[in-house]
């Protein structure tokens, strides 16, 4: 039912996207089903077997339909990563890792931290960067550029963001108690209880 109504509202291009979803919530389900010893070979065959597809071509590979029923740049690819992701996701639930020291403890707490801002500021950093390092975009030098800037700026605004992400809840929440004061009147003053 959920399914029929995200289509709706977002159209039935989404559908085409939905296997992929499904190969995540199944690895993540299932992620126990892997016995141990499997999941550091998952890992690094996953990872291979995606940076070989890469040196191949990659998305290029694969057909990419014009069509209006399709969502821009649509391919079979998009399968494939997938379920490489799905497979590097059991792979790393299954693998005996060792447990990292206080250092790589505390990197990974603070990175780990940085997840929203990662997630809100990639897209717009992303474009502002691709649009002002100069020189033709499909040069390896332009890409790495873009990444390594992308990336760099997200964690470095993401980090800025985390410290004043309290003083951020308080503003907001004094805010939604003054509206609700405003608005909420006692039962028994409303015009229709009397």
């Amino acid at each position: 039912m959920a399914l029929a109504a995200g289509a709706l509202v977002v159209g039935p291009k989404i559908l085409l996207l939905f296997p992929v979803w499904l190969m995540g919530a199944a690895a993540w389900r299932w992620r126990a089903a892997l016995p141990p010893v499997s999941g550091t070979p998952l890992v690094f065959g996953t990872l291979a077997a995606f940076i070989g597809l890469e040196a191949l071509g990659g998305e290029d590979l694969f057909q990419h339909a014009e069509t209006p029923w399709l969502p821009p740049g649509f391919s079979a690819y998009d399968y494939i990563v997938g379920a490489s992701v799905a497979a590097f996701i059991v792979g790393l639930a299954n693998a005996r890792l060792p447990m990292p020291g206080a250092a790589v403890e505390r990197l990974i707490r603070a990175l780990a931290g940085t997840t929203f801002g990662l997630y809100l500021l990639h897209y717009p950093l992303l474009i502002f960067f691709g649009t002002v390092i100069p020189g033709p975009a499909d040069r390896p030098m332009h890409r790495v550029l873009l990444f390594g800037l992308t990336l760099g700026g997200s964690i470095l605004l993401a980090h800025l963001i985390e410290r004043q992400k309290g003083a951020y809840k308080r503003v907001l929440r004094a805010g939604l108690e003054m509206v609700r004061a405003k608005h909420s009147r006692p039962v028994l003053e409303r015009e229709d209880v009397r």
